[in-house]
Order: structure tokens, then C-alpha cells, then sequence
């Protein structure tokens, strides 16, 4: 019997014939699947990050139920402006950050926070 593996990507036929573990481990990987709404967000995202500097920079809240992808919308921005290390400074900065907040958010833990982010990686929860 000979498999008709030629809807799949050139990728995904030599993964087919991996061992099971392999294809296990592939098949609960993490994948960034894109649609509609994700895309605006990061359009959105990418706009606020290309504004030129200004007094009152623009902002964004997004918020919604949980499971709906608004962590992983924003993990995917951040891969798309990675730290980056200055050797000279002995610093890694960040040209973006996410903050991820409580169901009941506070002012001061939240300013706090953004105080402290020069000695923390570009995500952290209040």
C-alpha cells in the first residue's frame, strides 16, 4: 500500500515518515496559525510600533475571553521585534513589551512593573 502524500508540503511529507515520538513531540508543537482578526491585531500592533515618537504615543487594550489567542497574537509580535543585546552597554534592550494583567488590575503593581523592565525579559505578569 503506498501513501498519496501529495496534498502535504514538501516539510510535512518527510516529517510523515518520522518516528512516532517525533511526530508526537511535532504534532503538540505550538503552531502560529493566522486569520482575520489575529491579523488586524497585528496590523494594528505594527502601526503603534512604526508611530513616529510623540508626547501622546497611541495605545492599545486587548482584551477578551480566555482561550481566544490574545497571548499568543502578542508572543508573535514579540518574535517579530526580538530583543536585541548591546555588547557596548552590556545591555539587551527591548523595542517591545507585553504586561500581561490581572482580572482586577492595579495602577500601582502595573507602573511598578513597567519600572522594573529594564532588568526583565520583554514579558512579564503583574
Amino acid at each position: 500500500m503506498t501513501l498519496d502524500l501529495s496534498h502535504l508540503s514538501a516539510a510535512a511529507r518527510l516529517q510523515a515518515f518520522e518516528s512516532t515520538e517525533v511526530r508526537v513531540r511535532l504534532v503538540q508543537e505550538a503552531r502560529w496559525v493566522s486569520h482575520e482578526r489575529v491579523q488586524r491585531v497585528l496590523d494594528e500592533l505594527e502601526w503603534r510600533y512604526l508611530h513616529p515618537v510623540c508626547s501622546r504615543m497611541p495605545c492599545l487594550l486587548l482584551y477578551g475571553d480566555s482561550g481566544i489567542g490574545k497571548t499568543m497574537a502578542i508572543e508573535k509580535f514579540l518574535r517579530m521585534h526580538p530583543a536585541t543585546y548591546d555588547p557596548r552597554e552590556g545591555l539587551q534592550k527591548h523595542s517591545a513589551l507585553m504586561v500581561k494583567m490581572p482580572t482586577t488590575p492595579d495602577e500601582r503593581r502595573f507602573y511598578g512593573w513597567i519600572q522594573w523592565v529594564d532588568a526583565t525579559p520583554s514579558t512579564m505578569t503583574l
